[in-house]
Parts: C-alpha cells; sequence; structure tokens
C-alpha cells in the first residue's frame, strides 16, 4: 500500500504529508499498545530482578556500601514494573488495548 493511495488531497500538495503518515501510523499504535506495555514490564522485571542478584552477590563479597546502588537500582525497577503493569491493566479494563473487543 503507498501513501499516495492514501492520499485524499490534490497529487502536487505535499504540505498535509506529515498528517498523512500520522494518520496511517494511528491505527497500529492501539494494536500494539498493550504488546508494548507487557514488554516493557517484563523488561523491567528482568533489570529488577539482575541488579537484585547483583546487589546479593556484591553484599555477599563483603562489600556493603558497594551493594547500595544495585539495591537502589532494583527498587526503581520494581516501581516501574508496577506503573507499567497498573497501567496496562487500566487500558484493558477500558477495552482499548484490544482490538477485537466489543464496548
Amino acid at each position: 500500500m503507498s501513501l499516495k493511495s492514501t492520499c485524499f488531497y490534490k497529487h502536487d500538495s505535499l504540505k498535509h504529508l506529515p498528517e498523512l503518515i500520522i494518520f496511517q501510523r494511528s491505527n497500529k499504535k492501539n494494536m500494539n499498545q498493550t504488546r508494548i506495555f507487557r514488554i516493557m514490564e517484563l523488561v523491567w522485571l528482568c533489570i529488577a530482578i539482575i541488579s537484585a542478584i547483583s546487589a546479593i552477590w556484591t553484599f555477599n563479597r563483603g562489600k556493603a556500601d558497594a551493594a547500595m546502588f544495585p539495591l537502589f537500582v532494583s527498587f526503581c525497577a520494581l516501581v516501574l514494573f508496577g506503573l507499567r503493569r497498573y497501567q496496562r491493566k487500566r487500558l484493558e479494563k477500558m477495552g482499548a488495548g484490544t482490538p477485537d473487543q466489543k464496548k
């Protein structure tokens, strides 16, 4: 599907080109928004787990001061995981997350 076939303006008019591109991408955005939130949840959860393991390993080596930064990163990643999860659940509850649902 070419951009030319979806253009509702005159053939020589290019000043509305960015609006047409945004219009074409907006249909795909609604379908992928829940998927992106789910992927970001998993990314933040993985970062939290890896940094917590790093903090425990560093603490067991006897470097308690050096373990504080990975603990801080783990805490921040858990907060961001919870925020993404809350947003995704709210989006699914509103019905905007999946295009197949009928209101």
